[in-house]
C-alpha cells in the first residue's frame, strides 16, 4: 500500500494515521528522499498523537541497541511469557516510539525492535519510523513489513524556469564593444581572421618551397618586355 502525504491542513488523512497507531495498534513508516520534509511531517504527526490521542510519545533518535532492549525488558519484567504474548494482558499504557531508519545499522536495529514488539504485544508499543526509501523498502519487503502502514512523501517537483530566463538576451541598442553579445562574437571573428592569415602564409611558403618552372618565368618576362615596347612606340 502506497500513499502520498496529504496537503497542509488536510486533517482527515492525518487523522487516519493517528487512528492507525492509536486504535489499530499498528505502526507507520513515513518514507521520503527529502529527510528534512520527513522529519517535519513526522513532527506534525507526533503533535497530533500527543494532543488528539493523548498518547505518550518518545523520540528515540540514534539510541544504543542495549538501551532499546533495556526499555522493552522493563515492560516485560512483570509479565510471564504467556502474558507477554497476549495484548490483553498488558499492564502498560500505549506508548509510541519514534525512530529513524536512514542507515543500514538503523534499519537492522529497527528490524530487531519490530520483531520483539510483534512477538510480545503486551509491551503495548507502537512504532513511528522516519525512513529513507532504501531502508524502508528492505523493511517492508519482509514479514515485519505487513505490520507497517507505509506513507510515501512525493518528491518535490522542480520549478520550471521562466521563459525570460531561458531566452537569450536581446538588445535593440546598437552594438557596443562592452555589450555582452558583441563581446561574445568578437573572439569568433578574430579566430576567423587568424585562420585566414595562416592560410595565406601557408600558400606563400608553399610557393617558396616549389618555385615555378624557369622556362615559364622567361616566357612571361619576354611577353612583358614586348608589351612595354609596343606601348612606347605608340
Amino acid at each position: 500500500m502506497t500513499n502520498t502525504w496529504p496537503p497542509e491542513g488536510d486533517r482527515p488523512l492525518l487523522q487516519s494515521l493517528v487512528d492507525r497507531i492509536h486504535l489499530e495498534a499498528g505502526h507507520v513508516a513515513l518514507i521520503g528522499h527529502d529527510m528534512d520534509a520527513v522529519d517535519d511531517l513526522g513532527q506534525r504527526l507526533v503533535q497530533a498523537l500527543r494532543q488528539d490521542a493523548g498518547l505518550e510519545v518518545l523520540v528515540l533518535f540514534d539510541p544504543e541497541n542495549d538501551a532499546l532492549i533495556g526499555r522493552i525488558n522493563q515492560r516485560l519484567t512483570p509479565l510471564s511469557l504467556e502474558d507477554a504474548r497476549r495484548p490483553d494482558r498488558s499492564p502498560w499504557p500505549a506508548q509510541v516510539w519514534v525512530l529513524r531508519a536512514r542507515t543500514t545499522a538503523q534499519s537492522r536495529q529497527l528490524e530487531t525492535l519490530a520483531r520483539m514488539v510483534r512477538d510480545f504485544p503486551a509491551v503495548n508499543l507502537r512504532l513511528l519510523v522516519l525512513a529513507a526509501p532504501a531502508q524502508a523498502d528492505a523493511l517492508l519487503a519482509g514479514a515485519l513489513g505487513r505490520t507497517f502502514l507505509p506513507w510515501r512523501l512525493s518528491d518535490p517537483v522542480p520549478l520550471a524556469a521562466d521563459d525570460d530566463e531561458l531566452a537569450p538576451a536581446v538588445s535593440s541598442s546598437p552594438a557596443h564593444p562592452s555589450h555582452p553579445a558583441r563581446m561574445a562574437r568578437a573572439p569568433v571573428r578574430a579566430a576567423d581572421a587568424q585562420t585566414e592569415r595562416r592560410s595565406f602564409m601557408d600558400k606563400v611558403r608553399a610557393g617558396l618551397r616549389h618555385p615555378p618552372d624557369p622556362a615559364l618565368v622567361a616566357t612571361i618576362a619576354v611577353t612583358l618586355l614586348l608589351a612595354s615596347l609596343l606601348v612606347r612606340c605608340s
